[in-house]
């Protein structure tokens, strides 16, 4: 999903990003709009580093109103409620390992 990544500015028309632009530049993401993340401190928001990745979905999820619709909010991360329901039991049965 390198255009959630990056923004969708910078779509080739084709729904691709053009290879030329780096999607790790922090300039780059916020001028497109994107959702990516420098989340370890690197001057990077790299989507195939962990704290990156978890920080950028976080972002995501929480401009799509998770605080007040998680199940809404998943489902606009990916449009299968198979998954909606599978995040949504996994976070409650760690929730509970957790008390």
């Amino acid at each position: 999903m390198p255009l959630t990544w990056i923004g969708y500015k910078y779509d080739d028309g084709n729904g691709r990003a053009p290879a030329h632009i780096d999607i790790t530049d922090l300039n780059i993401i916020k001028l497109g709009g994107g959702y990516g993340t420098d989340g370890d401190g690197d001057g990077k928001a790299d989507p195939f580093n962990l704290a990156d990745s978890i920080e950028s979905a976080a972002k995501y999820l929480a401009s799509n109103g998770y605080s007040k619709n998680p199940a809404k909010a998943i489902f606009q991360y990916n449009h299968a409620q198979w998954y909606v329901d599978e995040v949504l039991n996994e976070a409650t049965r760690i929730k509970q390992l957790n008390q």
